[in-house]
């Protein structure tokens, strides 16, 4: 058996910044970025969840500290200046208690008593998710990717919604959860 060498250029370095809770100020990513490009880091997955200055309806989902579009650009120009390419992490199916939490969006949950998930057969739900999406795209012209999530989906299929589109197509769960990832893929490919 032959031995996995993660130190191949041809494999991308990544590091995950996940914003919520204690997101770090403008002066870190200063003294940060240098030295994960020293160690061979080559791009920083970043999270923001509600640190990211969302406009307009998703708004109420952004903590008072949020960054501002200023510190958004700073943050991405210290990245190019490090050689990092910054990735975009959005969460578009689980980990969306931040937005879930809210009682405008209340009514798109999986499980109403569980802010984790969103329901995939909700009208409004692919909606608010692409609008996320396109407002974090519009802010990094020069991302070349997006990473869009869709891990731990706790609950999947159990609301009234799921269960008929299930019943109708003949679906298991797998497939309601394919179906919601592929259209938000192809709406912005």
């Amino acid at each position: 058996m032959s031995q996995f060498d993660c130190s191949s250029s041809d494999f991308e370095k990544l590091v995950h910044f996940d914003l919520k809770g204690a997101p770090p100020v403008i002066g870190y990513y200063e003294q940060i970025f240098p030295l994960l490009k020293k160690l061979g880091a080559t791009g920083i997955l970043m999270e923001y969840e509600d640190m990211f200055p969302y406009q307009g309806d998703l708004q109420i989902v952004c903590q008072p500290d949020v960054y501002s579009a200023e510190e958004i650009q700073k943050i991405q120009n210290l990245a190019i200046e490090n050689d990092l390419q910054i990735i975009p992490l959005v969460q578009s199916f689980g980990h969306l208690e931040f937005l879930l939490k809210h009682d405008k969006y209340y009514e798109i949950r999986e499980i109403e008593r569980y802010p984790n998930a969103l329901c995939p057969s909700h009208s409004k739900s692919e909606g608010v998710i692409m609008d996320m999406i396109n407002q974090i795209l519009d802010s990094h012209k020069n991302s070349k990717y997006i990473h869009i999530g869709g891990d731990e989906v706790w609950h999947l299929g159990q609301c009234s919604r799921c269960k008929e589109k299930m019943g109708a197509q003949k679906w298991k769960k797998e497939h309601l959860f394919l179906d919601h990832i592929i259209r938000i893929v192809q709406k912005k490919s």
